[in-house]
C-alpha cells in the first residue's frame, strides 16, 4: 500500500481542492494504523444495533483505516465496525467479482433492500456456507437473497447506490446484518442452529471480553496454513486490487464458498 494511498485513504479530500497533508502528518497518521482485536460471539457490541454516523471526521477515517488492516490480516472480504467494537454503523467489504461496481468500498449509514426473495429451499452446504471472523472456525449453510440495493455515504460524505447479485449480495448482507445486531449464526435453519448452540457451549463464547488478534493467534480459518492448497477463485489479492477513488490498495462479509463442509473447518470468505 502506497503512502499516496494511504494519503487518499486516510484523508479524500487532499490533492482535489481539499486540505493537504504535510508529509510528517502523513506518516503520523499510516505508523497509526493498528491491526484491532476482533470481538467474538457474547461480546454485547455484536448483538445490538449499531449507531448512524453523525459526521464523517479524522476519528472515522482512522477508524476505517484500522478496519482495512485488520480486514487485510483476518484474510477477509468484509468487516463491520461491531466486529473491532466500535457501535457505528459502517463496513467495508473486498471483493474481486464485484462486477461494475467497485470490489473495494467503505459504506457508512448504509441502507439494504432485498431485490430477489430469500429462497425457502434449504441452503446448500457446498455452495451456501458462510463464515465470520466473529465466530472463527465455524462455517454454516444460510440461504440469502440473490439480489439487492446497497445505499449509504462513502468516506467522503459523498451518497452512493447501487445494486449487488450473487455472492457480492450475500457479502454485503452478512456485513450489514453485523450492524443490526445479527451474525449470520442468528439466521440459521433449526438443524444447523442446534449445532451451532453446541458450538458455542463447547467454546465458551457466551460471555463477554473475547476477542482474537489477526497476525498474532492462529488464523482460526487456516490462512496460516502450509501455501499448498489453491486460491478460490474470486478471492482479492491486495496486489491485484484497482484502487477506487478515495480507498486504499488493501482488503474483509463473511463467506466460504464451495469450501465442501459446515461447522470447523477451511474458509475462504470469513467477515
Amino acid at each position: 500500500m502506497s503512502i499516496d494511498s494511504r494519503r487518499a485513504f486516510l484523508y479524500p479530500g487532499a490533492g482535489r481542492g481539499g486540505p493537504r497533508l504535510s508529509a510528517h502528518e502523513v506518516m503520523r497518521r499510516i505508523l497509526a494504523m493498528t491491526i484491532r482485536p476482533i470481538t467474538i460471539h457474547g461480546e454485547p457490541v455484536l448483538h445490538r444495533r449499531a449507531q448512524e454516523v453523525e459526521r464523517i471526521d479524522d476519528s472515522i477515517r482512522e477508524l476505517v483505516a484500522d478496519m482495512i488492516e485488520t480486514q487485510d490480516a483476518a484474510h477477509g472480504v468484509g468487516l463491520a465496525a461491531p466486529q473491532v467494537g466500535v457501535g457505528l454503523r459502517i463496513f467495508t467489504y473486498s471483493f474481486a467479482d464485484s462486477g461494475d461496481q467497485p470490489s473495494r468500498a467503505v459504506i457508512i449509514n448504509p441502507r439494504l433492500r432485498l431485490i430477489g426473495k430469500v429462497s425457502k429451499e434449504s441452503a446448500d452446504p457446498e455452495e451456501e456456507s458462510e463464515g465470520c471472523l466473529s465466530a472463527p472456525g465455524y462455517n454454516y449453510p444460510l440461504k440469502r437473497s440473490e439480489h439487492v440495493e446497497i445505499t449509504g455515504l462513502d468516506l467522503r460524505g459523498e451518497p452512493l447506490r447501487f445494486e449487488a447479485t450473487g455472492w457480492f449480495a450475500r457479502i454485503l448482507q452478512h456485513e450489514y446484518d453485523h450492524l443490526d445486531g445479527y451474525l449470520y449464526v442468528n439466521r440459521l435453519d433449526p438443524k444447523w442452529a442446534r449445532r451451532w448452540k453446541k458450538a458455542v457451549k463447547k467454546e465458551g463464547w457466551n460471555q463477554p471480553g473475547l476477542t482474537w488478534l489477526p497476525g498474532v493467534d492462529p488464523d482460526p480459518f487456516g490462512h496460516d496454513e502450509p501455501e499448498d492448497l489453491a486460491e478460490p477463485e474470486g478471492l482479492v489479492e491486495p496486489e491485484n486490487l484497482a484502487e477506487p477513488e478515495g480507498l486504499v490498495e488493501h482488503d474483509g462479509a463473511g463467506q466460504s464458498k464451495g469450501t465442501g463442509s459446515a461447522e470447523r473447518g477451511f474458509s475462504s470468505y470469513p467477515g
